[in-house]
């Protein structure tokens, strides 16, 4: 259903909507804004003020319009429609499917929408596609990263293994993490050398 005819117009409208349809977003936003003050409850000013702050990439403010266009004319496909647009550009691609949807199904019988609301649908698509290929190359990238850190676990525990098995076959004399040991195991060789025994005062039980 088209949106019910405003009770007045004004310069500021008027102007706001033809920089809106120049593609002059920020004096369309501007003017548009000015026509609120006089037509505080015109649909179709936030429509287009809406429009307009998507066209700049201020999708709170866009959001809010759109949301206000709908408050104000529940029964007009066009506030879903920049609505779903808004919520595509912002990722709430759920929302943004089901508020199109909703756009669609109010939308004149005429066909006067339908190039619009296709080209939402197509954006929403793309959207949806991207958001996909994404998650699986995080998906991916997530694969890579555990199997990095596995590869480099195993490579530390074979590291740790081979200095264990090193150690295991040194000579006894190059043992340096028990220098006690060391130093008996020296001076019982140094004994042996002279054929002399090891003497070991009372009450030390022998190695």
């Amino acid at each position: 259903a088209p949106p019910p005819a405003p009770p007045a117009t004004s310069p500021s409208k008027s102007l706001g909507n033809q920089m809106f349809n120049n593609g002059n977003y920020s004096e369309a936003i501007r003017l548009l804004s000015a026509a609120l003050q006089e037509l505080p409850r015109d649909e179709s000013i936030f429509s287009n003020r809406a429009a307009s702050y998507l066209a700049v990439g201020n999708l709170e403010a866009a959001l809010s319009d759109a949301e206000a266009c709908i408050k104000l004319s529940p029964g007009w496909y066009k506030g879903y429609l920049i609505k779903g647009k808004v919520l595509v550009k912002s990722g709430r691609l759920d929302e943004a499917e089901a508020t199109i949807a909703k756009s669609k199904e109010l939308a004149p019988a005429d066909g006067t929408a339908t190039m619009e609301i296709q080209g939402s649908l197509q954006s929403l698509q793309e959207a949806l596609t991207k958001k996909k290929m994404e998650s699986k190359l995080q998906e991916h990238m997530a694969r890579k990263a555990e199997a990095r850190k596995q590869e480099e676990e195993r490579k530390r525990a074979e590291e740790a293994q081979r200095e264990k098995d090193e150690l295991r076959k040194r000579p006894f004399d190059h043992n340096e993490e028990n220098p006690e040991v060391f130093k008996k195991q020296k001076t019982e060789e140094v004994f042996a050398h002279h054929g002399v025994a090891m003497r070991l005062p009372m009450g030390v039980p022998p190695p």
